[in-house]
């Protein structure tokens, strides 16, 4: 993974960025023109012919064959196990059309071939893989960025020509087909503003990003490798799925998600698709503040503002999943209510017999123990082997889950012990039990609440 920051492109840099786009990944029209003949036409009947019939009408059989033997090879499967299901001719650059980062070296000259899309049987599971290959099979790369579709989906090639151009300063749009021919559009675009767009109607702009929210999400377009999915549709088996779909496009690269299926995309697309659901939330006015702190990354007063916000009587469902998203996206999903959630899921499952062991364990994880223990002028017998609150790493270069921190705030116990010059003898005993029940006992409430909270939203959602 790399690290960019596209706020600071000028125009030139951001032609060479769709030069690029374009260059590595443009589309031709299936290559009857080329003169390369069928297969029905050329090549007796065999059990690779039946296989590709009616699927890959323009690719010769010995070109078929060295695709399927090399996926074999790589996924330890017999031939006989590796299925294509489709193929279309491409044109690609000297990286054969496989996205890596914004500057990479590629030749300019134009190599005509294939994208293909087989089905390999790896240990009883199916798995969807997507190959880039030259024409005559020289060349067979796997786009691993656009592999690993579930079992439920079909990928399938998208026709050309049924989706809408975008404008070079559109960030990214989603158009979301909806019943009745209906179609609502919504962009993003280089000035932070969220339109919705629905036929001829003027946009309507339901929010505005911070430039360091938009550079972000073009940071994660690139790192997720965005353009691999190019012309890609992902449909699904299932007939008892509804058949809407959403397309996602920057310039010059389109896909299609049907949208029962976005929970079965490939990671590096669902990371992708579930960032901007989120960034197209309209703000919750209590998160102004919030929202501003993470923008700027002061991660430290972040914290102690999602500590205020769990705290209000009136914390709804809404609010927490609100907080995790606003989390989320500031911190290219690093930091978040619902990451922690998942490794206090996983924390749990290691010890479901002994919470005790459990909150430790997620402890241990989020790096919430400390490093060396407290000794001399350090100790510190109320904290035990926590980190306290303002020892916290405060950086992207935390481990994942760090923040925002669940533990007792520090001004909570900072008032306990603060009145022990008032003559309360025991309440530096208080300060300790109520760090001791605060990690031992809110945390698992607190994750336990945040699961439900997105649980209500999703199925709510959905």
């Amino acid at each position: 993974m790399f690290s960019l920051n596209l706020s600071k492109f000028n125009s030139s840099k951001s032609k060479l960025f769709l030069t690029l786009l374009c260059g590595s990944l443009t589309a031709t029209a299936i290559l009857g023109s080329a003169n390369i003949p069928t297969i029905a036409q050329t090549i007796p009947e065999s059990d690779i012919t039946r296989q590709l019939k009616n699927k890959a009408d323009y690719i010769p059989e010995k070109v078929a064959r060295k695709l399927i033997n090399q996926v074999a090879k790589e996924t330890k499967q017999s031939p006989n196990q590796i299925i294509i299901n489709t193929v279309k001719a491409f044109e690609f650059n000297g990286c054969m059309g496989i996205y890596e980062r914004l500057v990479q070296p590629c030749t300019a000259n134009v190599i005509p071939g294939w994208k293909a899309i087989l089905t390999s049987s790896t240990k009883n599971k199916p798995q969807n893989l997507v190959y880039h290959l030259d024409g005559d099979g020289t060349r067979i790369i796997q786009n691993k960025t656009a592999s690993g579709a579930k079992s439920s989906i079909q990928p399938s090639f998208m026709p050309y020509g049924i989706i809408t151009p975008i404008s070079p300063k559109t960030v990214f749009r989603s158009s979301a087909n909806q019943t009745f021919g209906r179609i609502t559009r919504t962009e993003l675009t280089e000035d932070g503003k969220i339109n919705i767009l629905q036929g001829k109607a003027k946009p309507i702009t339901i929010k505005t990003l911070s430039p360091t929210q938009v550079s972000a999400f073009k940071v994660l377009l690139e790192t997720q490798r965005f353009p691999n999915f190019n012309g890609i549709h992902y449909i699904t088996n299932n007939e008892k799925n509804n058949f809407l779909t959403t397309d996602y496009q920057i310039p010059y690269i389109s896909i299609q998600v049907m949208n029962s299926e976005k929970k079965n995309v490939p990671l590096a697309l669902q990371q992708i698709i579930a960032s901007w659901e989120n960034l197209i939330q309209p703000i919750n006015p209590k998160l102004s503040k919030l929202q501003q702190q993470l923008d700027e990354k002061k991660w430290g007063p972040a914290n102690q503002e999602t500590q205020r916000l769990l705290t209000l009587p009136e914390t709804s469902n809404s609010l927490i999943r609100d907080i995790d998203r606003a989390w989320l996206t500031a911190s290219n999903h690093r930091f978040g209510l619902s990451i922690q959630a998942k490794i206090w899921q996983q924390s749990k499952a290691k010890h479901p017999k002994n919470q005790g062991d459990a909150v430790n364990a997620f402890r241990d994880r989020v790096g919430w123990k400390i490093a060396q223990p407290r000794s001399g002028d350090n100790y510190d017998f109320i904290s035990g082997d926590w980190l306290n609150e303002p020892e916290l790493n405060y950086s992207l270069k935390a481990p994942i889950g760090h923040l925002p921190w669940a533990g007792v705030p520090e001004a909570q116990v900072q008032a306990t012990l603060n009145e022990v010059v008032n003559g309360c003898g025991s309440c530096t005993t208080d300060a300790m039990q109520m760090r001791n029940e605060h990690f031992y006992v809110h945390i698992p409430a607190l994750f336990d609440r945040v699961r439900i909270a997105l649980t209500v939203t999703s199925r709510i959602q959905n």
